[in-house]
């Protein structure tokens, strides 16, 4: 056994007994494993028994730990594996819920604002219908039946002018009633086209308290950025907001030296409109990004 070597020629007893012999330590060796008749590489630790001129000695098959290391490492690399799926898979639906919550509040504020718009168009219908009704009420109540008078008037005075002398001197004064009439029917009918101009808003809002006023521009019988000065000038504490079809730089230039406190488009959007309203009910100013800077910096605390 003393000459005995391994498969690698290496004096396995030999270095055996040496390692004892210095204190004892490990050993690299080649050995024939039992469980499969194999030569395997064997790591083995040695140490001297003096007293009874012992070695003693104990060592493990490197091939099983090669084995168990590359068991450990595959259910590490699985495990990972797995935590990485988890990881995406909570990241993936995080990303769907965060897109499903904006899309739900984007449906939400869309709603909201239509439900605004249709309010104000249903105000705004309504306030039509009651213009009308009062100037039907105006036009039946007043100047009918004053032009029915100064016709039965003029027919009685045509039959007079055809009489004796008193009956035409009668016709004469009853003309110049009719006349005087005729004048009095004029002023009326100024008066109702008086109403029927955008200067009513300016008795309304005598009346009652108003926070905001939505302009146009095109109004019969006063643009709106002459009443809007006339507005600015008078009520300065109403904040006015120009809603105009007009994409003009020069309209927003004439409406923020009137004193409107913003200007926004006809076909903005919804939710632009009631941005807009809510803004300059709040004190605050706001114009669109694509007009020239000349514009928002009349307005330096506009938003855009």
């Amino acid at each position: 056994m003393w000459d005995w070597r391994d498969a690698s020629g290496s004096p396995t007893i030999q270095l055996l007994i040496a390692r004892a012999n210095e204190g004892g330590g490990y050993v690299r060796y080649l050995w024939e494993k039992p469980s499969s008749h194999t030569v395997a590489p064997k790591l083995g630790y040695v140490v001297a028994i003096p007293n009874w001129g012992w070695v003693v000695g104990t060592g493990i098959y490197l091939d099983d730990v090669d084995a168990a290391l590359e068991k450990i490492d595959n259910q590490v690399s699985g495990h990972i594996h797995k935590t990485m799926l988890l990881i995406a898979g909570i990241a993936i639906l995080s990303a769907l819920v965060v897109a499903l919550s904006g899309l739900l509040l984007n449906v939400s504020e869309h709603r909201v604002a239509d439900a605004k718009l249709k309010q104000l168009a249903q105000r705004v219908v309504r306030s039509q219908e009651e213009e009308r009704a009062r100037l039907s009420r105006d036009l039946h109540d007043g100047i009918s039946q004053w032009l029915v008078s100064i016709k039965l008037q003029i027919e009685a005075a045509v039959i007079r002018l055809s009489g004796t002398p008193e009956q035409a001197a009668a016709a004469k004064l009853c003309v110049e009633r009719t006349a005087t009439q005729i004048t009095d029917v004029l002023a009326e009918v100024r008066r109702i086209s008086h109403d029927l101009r955008p200067a009513i808003a300016l008795k309304l809002a005598t009346l009652h308290e108003i926070d905001l006023v939505l302009m146009d521009i095109n109004m019969r019988g006063m643009n709106g950025i002459d009443l809007t000065a006339e507005f600015h000038a008078r009520f300065p504490e109403i904040a006015v907001l120009i809603l105009s079809m007009h994409d003009k730089s020069e309209y927003v230039m004439q409406s923020i030296q009137a004193g409107a406190r913003g200007y926004v488009l006809k076909d903005a959007p919804g939710q632009d409109i009631i941005r807009a309203i809510e803004t300059v009910i709040s004190g605050g100013f706001i114009t669109a990004r694509r007009w020239p800077g000349s514009c928002r910096n009349r307005w330096p605390q506009a938003t855009c």
